[in-house]
């Protein structure tokens, strides 16, 4: 694919290597093409669309710390842990250490599900 993707200029030279290789040129083409073509139909898919929603909620949550960490250092450690044992270790170990810290329902329960 290497060899492909550095000689797309010189197409009597990609036609010789293919044909050393036992390859056509139209096989080689339909590679180039699909992997032009992977970036335009990522979000096509209902599966595609879920992960760009899965990012850009990542994305903010990320932002939110970063707000809250330069707002209120103190406070949002605890709820860092909190969130990175229920991602990192599980929905229990998150939520006890939510309520051995202190934190309310209000806090512990929208941080797990």
């Amino acid at each position: 694919m290497f060899a492909i993707s550095s000689l797309q200029g010189h197409s009597g030279n990609l036609s010789l290597l293919l044909k050393n290789r036992g390859q056509s040129t139209a096989s080689a083409h339909i590679q180039m093409d699909q992997g032009t073509r992977m970036h335009e139909t990522l979000f096509a898919s209902t599966e595609g669309r879920m992960l760009g929603v899965d990012l850009a909620l990542t994305g903010l949550m990320l932002l939110a710390f970063g707000i809250g960490w330069h707002l209120y250092p103190d406070r949002i450690l605890p709820y860092a842990i909190m969130m990175g044992l229920n991602l990192i270790i599980g929905r229990e170990a998150g939520m006890s250490f939510g309520y051995a810290s202190g934190f309310g329902h209000a806090q512990v329960v929208p941080s797990t599900s």
